[in-house]
Formats: C-alpha cells, structure tokens, sequence
C-alpha cells in the first residue's frame, strides 16, 4: 500500500445517521416534477434566446453578413458560390464547338428550335458586329441559345448565353480567388455583376484566342429564363445598357 493508499484509508469514518438519512431523502427524492422542469425549460428558452441574438448580432456584422448572404446568391438555377478556392482558376468557357449545336439566323427561329422566347440586342456598342448565327445547344437537360459579337479595332467580344432549363434543376458555379461577385440590379430584377472572371474568346481568328483573359459577366432572370452577357472589353455601364437594349 503506498502513501496515499494510507491517506485515504486513515480516514475513512461512516457518517453520521442524520446525514446519511438526508443525503438517501435527497437522491431518492425524483427528478421529473414540474418544479424541477421550469428551470430546464428557463435555460431551454435562454439559450434559444442566445442563438436568435447571436444570428440578428451576425447579420449586424458587415464581415458575417456577408458571409452569411454569400450563401443565398442564386440566379435561376445557378447557385452563386463565393468561397474561392487557394489557387486561381477559370470558372467558365464558351460553348464547346465540337458539340455542333443547331444554327438560327433570327431570334425567332432559334426561339422555335430552343422551346423558349429568344431575345437579342437591339443596338450594339460601338464597333461591335454579329458573329455568324445564333447557336443552340443542348446541355444537361435544357437548352442554351448563344449569340457572339466582335468589335475588330478593340480585339473584344461580346458573349450573350440563354439559358433554359427544368424547374428543380441547379448548377453550382463557383467562383475564383480572383474574381468580385456584386449584387445589382436588371431590368428591374435581380442580378450579379461578375469581374475578373477568366475564359477564352468564342471568336475565332482573334488574337490569343485559346489563351484566357479576364472578363466581366452580367448576369439575371427573367421570365424562368437565365441571361448571361459576358465581355472582355464593356464596363458595367456598357453591359447594362445592352440588357436593357435585348428584344
């Protein structure tokens, strides 16, 4: 037996009969009564009370607001995620030739072939031209119309998508380190404004068609349909005016 064996056995004594009877009418005694239930009910509601303070406390703090809301960025059906990854990356690249979408030469026609309203620009900036026919092009289910617009003294395009697809369906679009995601406004509905965003030219003979440059995206919903203007030489300003000019 060592030393603190001895310590404790030294001083072991049964306790006094009063003591030992309260300490028994105590542990005996039960636990779920209604009294001892209002003070776990109490912290139940202190604590729910807390979580509500600490959310409304979240949302009050630009940097957790942000966070929070980043979260609940969706167009149609693309989910916006704006946690970038460590490494710098491209998010987006122009319909895939090989796919040999069906050709429209009006809006009309190719609303005919895609199942839904075709819109395009009714004025185009300076300098910018129509590149071939409108394309439409299957994927995942839905459709794409896409249209292409060049401005040869700038060495820029212009990339309007139209998306359409299934009610249900979701696309997660990432978004990169060196991309910015700003809310704004389009035609009156909600949209995202898209910078940095890195893809290659649809425009082909183009300087550095197949390398990447960075682009600026527009992006909104209207009428279950999604709208996607994507250029490498438009400010917003620019952008948005062409959306309002679409028909």
């Amino acid at each position: 037996m060592n030393e603190d064996d001895k310590f404790f056995t030294q001083f072991q004594e049964a306790p006094r009969p009063e003591f030992a009877a309260a300490l028994y009418k105590r542990i005996s005694k039960p636990m779920d009564t209604p009294k001892n239930r209002i003070p776990m009910r109490r912290m139940a509601l202190t604590f729910t009370a807390l979580f509500v303070f600490l959310i409304a406390a979240a949302f009050a703090y630009p940097p957790a607001r942000a966070q929070a809301l980043s979260l609940l960025r969706q167009i149609g059906v693309f989910i916006i995620d704006t946690q970038p990854p460590a490494a710098q990356q491209p998010t987006a690249v122009p319909p895939d030739p090989a796919a040999k979408p069906l050709t429209a030469q009006s809006a009309a026609e190719a609303g005919r072939l895609a199942g839904f309203t075709v819109m395009v620009p009714q004025n185009l900036p300076d300098g910018y031209v129509q590149q071939g026919l409108l394309g439409i092009l299957p994927n995942a289910g839905g459709k794409i119309v896409s249209s292409t617009y060049a401005n040869s003294t700038r060495e820029a395009f212009i990339l309007i998508n139209q998306y359409h697809y299934n009610p249900g369906d979701s696309f997660v679009d990432n978004v990169s380190a060196n991309e910015t995601v700003q809310d704004v406004e389009v035609r009156n509905h909600k949209g995202l404004w898209i910078t940095g965003r890195m893809m290659s030219s649809p425009i082909a003979g183009q300087p550095n068609t197949g390398s990447l440059r960075p682009t600026n995206w527009l992006r909104w919903e209207e009428n279950g349909i999604v709208y996607s203007i994507m250029s490498d030489g438009l400010t917003f300003e620019e952008m948005l005016q062409l959306a309002q000019d679409l028909k």
